[in-house]
């Protein structure tokens, strides 16, 4: 009898699951300065001379610092020309989202032969990320701890787009794009798990990874992964032309559960265009 051959999609896909399942991939360490900086703005004694002296050590976060500061979304009448100013100006909680998004974008948002699908998720990324400190401070629950998770529920994509790009390498055969992107969907909750845990990121942002894009399935940490969920969908209505629309997001029963008024949902909605330049400033990062 003729052994067939696996097609590409079928190899590639055979070795993305053998790797998942021994919890082999490789990530990168994030810059020390920058998680010494995330610390630090959690913090709410953070005094914010040290927190300048911190950042100077990092002469690229320190760029970004003062650029977004006066950036025609935050700046004032007069221009800021010292980080400490800066900090001052953003707050301390800002800067600390900053130093989050930089250091993420920059290790692990790089997956070469995938630049433009990696673009697309980090926009989606971002948009999530700063609705869901939206929603949270809706529902009075914390903000920036929620940022991180609407930040990071599909941090798996890029980390597959990585590991796809390695073993289709080795392979020496591609997928069509059409694939690629299949096996990313079906495997970033998987991949994105098994990163927040080996990062050490708080278990709510573990959950959110795991199940934000099927929130059914979670007993734990629900509201947390429901807010992420609900970030989700607000990011794509926002880059998507229809595939979500605004009555679909106002209808979906996670407004119940999440306990949300007619106002607080009208005022989510009014965040769009805040959201979406506080965005375009950070992917000019």
């Amino acid at each position: 009898m003729e052994t067939l051959c696996p097609t590409p999609a079928s190899a590639l896909s055979d070795h993305l699951i053998t790797r998942l399942n021994e919890g082999d991939i490789k990530l990168p360490v994030l810059p020390v300065v920058a998680t010494q900086v995330i610390g630090m703005a959690s913090n709410e004694n953070t005094d914010l001379s040290e927190l300048s002296q911190l950042i100077h050590k990092d002469q690229a976060l320190a760029g970004h610092v003062l650029r977004i500061a006066n950036s025609a979304l935050f700046a004032g009448n007069v221009m800021v020309v010292s980080l400490q100013q800066a900090i001052a100006r953003l707050g301390v909680n800002m800067v600390g989202e900053m130093a989050t998004v930089i250091s993420i974008q920059g290790q692990v948002f790089q997956a070469k032969g995938f630049e433009n699908k990696v673009h697309q998720v980090w926009e989606h990324a971002l948009l999530s990320g700063f609705f869901s400190k939206e929603i949270a401070r809706a529902v009075r629950r914390n903000v920036e701890a929620q940022f991180l998770c609407g930040l990071l529920h599909t941090i798996g994509k890029p980390i597959l787009f990585e590991m796809i790009a390695d073993i289709q390498k080795s392979l020496e055969t591609h997928a069509s794009e059409n694939e690629v992107i299949q096996l990313t969907d079906k495997l970033a909750p998987r991949a994105g798990y098994l990163a927040a845990v080996k990062w050490n990121l708080p278990k709510q942002v573990q959950a959110c990874c795991a199940y934000a894009l099927n929130r059914n399935k979670t007993t734990e940490f629900t509201e947390p992964v429901s807010m992420t969920y609900l970030a989700n969908r607000m990011a794509i209505w926002c880059l998507s032309d229809g595939a979500i629309t605004e009555e679909a997001i106002r209808i979906d029963k996670v407004m119940t559960e999440l306990n949300l008024y007619p106002d607080e949902v009208e005022a989510l909605f009014e965040k769009r265009a805040t959201v979406e330049e506080i965005v375009k400033t950070m992917m000019r990062s």
